[in-house]
């Protein structure tokens, strides 16, 4: 890990629309994981992914840390500390508690998204409730997905070039909604289910800013996990 930290504050490519607006933005080579309460699954699958393949990663669980701000994002006005950010859900909600609340204020999100546009960094949610905020109708269905066999769209075959079959579900509970982009956003599913829902696809904003949406849980051992969280990498990095 200590050698691939030694890659910060190398540059790397951000939209001519950005550049345009910009001085120059550089970006260290490393990827943000926003836990909620520190014991997510799909959280888990993605720390083992990230140390599997040797990128670099901070983990920050936002229910004991201080709020996001600038001083976590950036260190310079033109100068992102990370790459890449997964989020186990978009609002970071927790359940340890009940009635389930969010982690981080509305102004930490709109600082995080704020981040995200200007350095034109990608999100994923690891594991997210259908919502028109990430560009899905509620879900018509919910349930264990064990036994699910889901394929992938003619993007999803771009974005997991390595796959030649099949994604298999495996002992993961999941939700079913259909895309429902707002005004000047889209919707692109990557895996779906055979019913023809996504289960994993990419919502653009009007805003031009960019997030993975997967509406199924995993975990290190699930294998769907290990067979999708490489291209998701791939994805949220940006290759």
């Amino acid at each position: 890990m200590s050698a691939c930290a030694s890659l910060s504050a190398v540059l790397v490519a951000v939209p001519a629309q950005v550049q345009a607006a910009t001085a120059t933005l550089s970006m260290d080579m490393r990827v943000l994981v926003l836990s909620a309460n520190g014991h997510e699954p799909a959280i888990e699958a993605w720390k083992a992914e990230l140390t599997a393949e040797g990128v670099p990663f901070d983990t920050v669980v936002t229910s004991t840390a201080p709020p996001i701000d600038a001083t976590l994002l950036t260190s310079g006005e033109n100068h992102g500390r990370y790459q890449a950010v997964v989020v186990a859900n978009p609002e970071l909600i927790s359940c340890d508690a009940d009635p389930c609340a969010s982690t981080v204020t509305t102004e930490e999100l709109t600082t995080l998204k704020s981040f995200e546009t200007k350095f034109g960094v990608r999100q994923v949610d690891a594991y997210t409730y259908p919502t028109p905020a990430v560009g899905l109708n509620y879900p018509s269905a919910a349930g264990d997905m064990h036994g699910v066999v889901a394929s992938l769209s003619t993007s999803g075959a771009a974005a997991f070039p390595y796959l030649v079959g099949p994604v298999p579900i495996e002992h993961s509970y999941g939700y079913l909604a259909t895309p429902a982009p707002g005004p000047g956003a889209t919707f692109d599913p990557l895996v779906i289910a055979p019913s023809g829902e996504p289960l994993v696809g990419v919502h653009r904003s009007a805003d031009t800013s960019e997030e993975m949406v997967v509406t199924v849980d995993t975990n290190p051992s699930t294998l769907h996990a290990r067979l999708l969280l490489q291209g998701m990498l791939r994805w949220v990095t940006k290759g």
